[in-house]
């Protein structure tokens, strides 16, 4: 799980992808993360011919563009020329609480 990401372009344009955290979806994803780390790249390659993630909506993000990415939700990011983005990781009380559960956290205390 990661946190919501907030993003301004400086320069440049990128088209994302964006598709809802579903069942579906998310079985999809974690079936893909077993396979990701092993070194045939085949298996990498044809799980995405064999499968694909549901309601997707696709958008591009020009210069000055801020673009939210929802905690969770499966995306990419295509950039066909130097694009630098601006980013800042972003937490809801509700998220916030979700990904206490999935992250390592370590508390970081001051004092005596």
């Amino acid at each position: 799980m990661d946190t919501g990401q907030g993003g301004a372009l400086s320069f440049g344009v990128k088209l994302w992808a964006f598709f809802p955290p579903t069942e579906k979806n998310m079985e999809l994803m974690r079936q893909y993360y077993l396979i990701e780390t092993d070194t045939d790249s085949n298996k990498q390659e044809s799980f995405w011919i064999k499968n694909s993630l549901q309601d997707g909506v696709w958008l591009t993000q020009s210069p000055g563009e801020l673009l939210y990415t929802p905690s969770a939700a499966p995306h990419a990011v295509f950039t066909f020329t130097w694009a630098p983005l601006i980013t800042a990781h972003l937490d809801t009380a509700v998220t916030f609480v979700r990904n206490l559960r999935f992250l390592p956290t370590e508390l970081a205390f001051s004092g005596p």
